[in-house]
């Protein structure tokens, strides 16, 4: 069972997730027996309890997983993934997905037409028109806050990563006008070069729809060319804590670091919602969650794979999966690394000792290959994941379009560590020896035990090997990994949309999420990068993600070390349950309770 669990072929995972027409109502499921009679507790309402924070209710901010969850049940988007299929969409706010067929996409791909439904209502009454539908985007790309989700859609757009660079604007308001216009009852996206999977990226969280006159009321941008610089990346958005959509659930409340509170929208265009009310709870502690599990007062609970043992079997509890998600956790290096308040630990370029590290000590490619050679994935995966996950060959996940089946994946084998490590730096490192950090944030237990195996291997291969690890909060530990002061950290990424782009890109692209601020930097990968999504020919597309996953595994900018399975932890009472990798969270719409 472990040794199938180490790597997920992609039809096992197509299978798995209904891509390719298969469905999956619930998944596998082990459930504790519930007595007839059982009393359901709050029928009328499910209670969610999860971890984490809420940033901010505008679509157009939000980034992360909690506040997609709350996005996707009370805004709607024009179209969405078919349930489980993750290669399948279907219309939701337009009348058609948009196919060279029906001809709603031009012939050369670059012009997208979406007739908008009629007689569709948002939560405060209004009737959604194609001009609430173009405001929306082009209120996302005015807006484009740094590190938010809006650069998804200006990359195909505008064929930038952002509005601005350096500090300066490279964008004009001509062009974003451009970009989405209204034709009767059609809105049109024009694309500034064919993008293969810009249907995916409508389907984000990010691309919510909005009303046009209740977002101006709210203080968003008023749609004004002259004004639209102002409203640029902004310290707080103007949206940040109100909601007014067309989904199936309205919002009722958000009280900061304690719950989100939705009702049932009574004249929602489709059938109304089986659960009159939702709350999402956060709590922190896994005890405090699975107490209210076990006792009936939370329906559902975040339950870290290592507890999974701890509600399996529980009177009443279903416990469903594995799921294999399309997410990975990697280590990254940083290729000159900034000496800036840590001149004793890092030193100039080609220094070495055992008590520091060169700032280009990761610039080697066999101290790279040294550090994918020196951990123990099987025993990670094992110990941390109870064998659910797998050692994905490269920067892109099993489930994903054109994956290099042809790739083995690193294993641990510190014969080979070593064999790197004496060539590395022109035998300097083994002559001389070495202290590095490693660097996760703050309250990742996973991350943290990751950092703790690479010092515990390194450390094995020579005395004077040295990792010391060393946790940061989150706020702090994305300012430092921007700036370039990170060694080693280790980080994760969760798809933002099922195509291998968005996985090169910020693993490997010179202007990447991550590779960016690594410092790593190849022509030749940035070529083909974006020559790959920007080619209709599908074999040309698999010949180039092939390419690039073979770079990646050789330069080896970064170490994915594990793509793990999740599981679905609720009471018995609900029912209605999918699971789709690329949803961020539950949507209720679909659920019933009793």
């Amino acid at each position: 069972m472990k040794d199938k669990q180490k790597k997920i072929s992609r039809r096992k995972f197509l299978k798995y997730s209904g891509a390719a027409g298969a469905t999956i109502l619930a998944g596998s499921s082990l459930t504790g027996c519930m007595q007839q009679g059982t009393e359901i507790k709050n029928p009328n309402t499910i209670i969610d309890q999860q971890t984490g924070t809420v940033p901010s209710l505008d679509p157009a901010w939000v980034y992360d997983t909690r506040g997609g969850e709350i996005l996707d049940n009370v805004y709607e988007t024009l179209i969405d993934y078919d349930r489980e299929k993750v290669d399948q969409m279907k219309p939701i706010l337009c009348k058609e997905v948009p196919t060279k067929e029906n001809g709603l996409i031009s012939d050369d791909n670059t012009e997208y037409r979406f007739p908008i439904k009629e007689d569709i209502t948002f939560h405060n009454g209004d009737t959604l028109t194609p001009e609430d539908v173009e405001y929306t985007f082009e209120r996302a790309i005015v807006q484009d806050r740094s590190g938010g989700p809006v650069g998804l859609l200006i990359e195909p757009l505008l064929n930038k990563s952002g509005t601005r660079s350096e500090g300066e604007f490279i964008v004009t308001y001509d062009e974003i006008d451009a970009a989405v216009e209204v034709d009767g009852n059609e809105v049109v996206f024009n694309l500034a070069k064919p993008f293969p999977p810009f249907l995916q990226v409508l389907a984000g969280s990010w691309a919510s729809i909005l009303n046009k006159d209740w977002a101006i009321e709210n203080g968003a941008w008023d749609g004004k060319a002259s004004t639209w610089k102002d409203y640029n990346d902004p310290d707080t958005p103007p949206l940040n804590e109100v909601m007014n959509g067309t989904g199936p659930y309205e919002f009722v409340e958000w009280e900061s670091g304690v719950s989100v509170t939705l009702k049932r929208f009574e004249d929602y265009w489709r059938e109304t919602a089986p659960v009159k009310n939702i709350v999402i709870e956060l709590v922190e502690e896994f005890t405090t969650r699975q107490e209210a599990l076990t006792n009936g007062n939370a329906d559902i609970i975040y339950t870290p794979t290592q507890k999974l043992e701890q509600v399996q079997g529980l009177d009443g509890v279903d416990l469903k999966g594995p799921y294999p998600t399309l997410q990975l956790t990697s280590y990254f290096f940083t290729f000159d690394i900034n000496r800036q308040g840590q001149s004793d630990k890092v030193v100039e370029a080609d220094t070495f000792s055992s008590d520091s590290i060169p700032k280009n000590f990761f610039a080697d490619q066999d101290v790279r290959k040294a550090f994918a050679y020196a951990f123990d994935y099987e025993s990670y995966i094992d110990d941390i994941f109870l064998g659910y996950g797998g050692v994905p060959p490269s920067c892109v996940p099993e489930g994903v379009r054109y994956v290099n089946e042809d790739l083995d994946p690193y294993s641990y084998d510190l014969d080979k560590a070593e064999e790197h490590l004496k060539k590395a730096h022109d035998g300097k490192v083994w002559e001389n020896g070495f202290t590095c950090e490693v660097v996760y944030n703050t309250g990742n237990t996973q991350r943290q035990v990751a950092a703790q195996i690479l010092r515990d291997k390194i450390s094995q291969i020579k005395e004077d090997f040295t990792i010391s690890v060393r946790n940061i909060k989150w706020a702090s530990f994305l300012d430092a990994y921007i700036a370039g002061k990170l060694p080693v950290f280790v980080l994760g990424w969760l798809s933002d949309y099922p195509d291998p782009h968005n996985w090169v890109k910020p693993y490997m692209h010179s202007q990447g999420t991550y590779a960016g601020f690594q410092g790593y930097q190849k022509e030749e990968v940035d070529e083909l990068i974006n020559e790959g999504i920007n080619t209709l020919d599908q074999e040309r597309r698999k010949e180039i993600y092939y390419q690039l996953q073979e770079i990646y595994r050789e330069d080896v900018p970064s170490v994915s070390f594990v793509q793990p399975q999740e599981h679905q932890v609720q009471r018995s009472w609900i029912d209605g349950f999918y699971y789709n990798p690329v949803y961020p969270g539950e949507y209720y719409y679909s659920l019933t309770k009793g």
